[in-house]
C-alpha cells in the first residue's frame, strides 16, 4: 500500500512537470515604438523584464512581438496575441480585454504596470491653449497616436474635432508642423525625447497643464484568460511582487536616465 502511494505521488509530479515543461510560452505584444521608460522594441525595458521575470517563475515563460501598438490591441482582441503590457483601464478596453479584478469586479489598481502622464503640444507661438478642462482656440483637431483609447475617451467627453490616424507620435508631430491639426497629445516621456530632435527643436512648445494621468496595465485576451485563468493570476501576482523588488526599481531608475 505504502509504496502503490509512493508511486502515484510520483506520476503526479511527473504529470505537473512534463505539463510546465510543454506549456506555450506567453506571446506578449510590444509597440514597434519606444515607450520610455516602460518599453522598447529593440531591448529590455523595466516591464518587458517584469513579464519575463514573473513568465519564468510560473514556467511557461515568454516571447515578444513587435508591432504598431494599435496592431497590439487589435491581435490582443483576436487572441492572435495572448497579452499586452502597456494596456490603459478605460472602460472600453475592460469590454474587450482580461484585466486583474477586486473581488467585486472593480479594477485592481495594486497589480497596474504603471501611471504614464500625457501633455499637450502645439506650435511655437501659436494661440491653443488647454487649461486642464478644455481647450480654447482650436480651429483644427486635437492629434493623437491611432489606438490609445485613454485618449479618445477622454477627448469625447470634450466634444473637440480629433484626428487619430497616426501610427506613432513623430507622425503626430509632424502633421502638427505641417497644420493638420492645432494640438497633439503625446505621452510626456516620449516628447522628452522627441523635441530635442532637430526635426522638432524649437518649433513646438508643451502647454504647462498635462492632458492627464492614466493607469496601464498588463491586459491579456480574454480567450487566453479563459484557458489559462490560474496561469493569468499568478502572473498578475508575481508582476506586483517583483515590482517591489530592489531589482526592478534599480532597473526603472536607470532607464529612466
Amino acid at each position: 500500500m505504502f509504496s502503490k502511494f509512493w508511486i502515484f505521488l510520483a506520476s503526479v509530479l511527473l504529470g505537473v512537470m512534463s505539463s510546465s515543461a510543454t506549456a506555450r510560452a506567453v506571446n506578449v505584444c510590444i509597440s514597434d515604438r519606444p515607450v520610455p521608460p516602460h518599453t522598447y522594441p529593440d531591448r529590455e525595458g523595466p516591464l518587458q523584464w517584469l513579464m519575463r521575470s514573473a513568465a519564468s517563475q510560473s514556467g511557461p515563460g515568454v516571447v515578444f512581438s513587435v508591432a504598431p501598438f494599435k496592431r497590439c490591441l487589435l491581435g490582443l482582441e483576436k487572441a492572435e496575441y495572448d497579452a499586452v503590457l502597456t494596456v490603459s483601464g478605460v472602460s472600453e478596453n475592460q469590454t474587450i480585454y482580461a484585466f486583474p479584478r477586486l473581488p467585486n469586479g472593480e479594477l485592481d489598481s495594486s497589480k497596474q504596470s504603471a501611471t504614464v502622464r500625457h501633455v499637450v503640444i502645439r506650435r511655437k507661438d501659436d494661440y491653443v491653449q488647454w487649461n486642464g478642462r478644455s481647450f480654447s482656440n482650436l480651429a483644427r483637431p486635437v492629434m493623437y497616436q491611432a489606438g490609445v483609447r485613454m485618449l479618445q475617451e477622454k477627448l469625447e467627453t470634450l466634444q473637440v474635432a480629433v484626428d487619430a490616424s497616426s501610427n506613432n507620435e513623430t507622425q503626430t508631430l509632424r502633421k502638427l508642423l505641417l497644420q493638420r491639426g492645432d494640438a497633439a497629445i503625446v505621452l510626456s516621456s516620449i516628447a522628452d525625447v522627441l523635441l530635442q530632435d532637430d526635426e522638432f527643436k524649437g518649433k513646438l512648445d508643451v502647454l504647462p497643464e498635462p492632458f492627464g494621468q492614466f493607469t496601464i496595465y498588463v491586459a491579456f485576451s480574454t480567450l487566453y484568460y479563459k484557458e489559462n485563468k490560474l496561469l493569468v493570476e499568478d502572473l498578475w501576482n508575481r508582476m506586483k511582487k517583483l515590482r517591489n523588488s530592489a531589482e526592478f526599481k534599480k532597473l526603472m531608475a536607470t532607464t529612466a536616465q
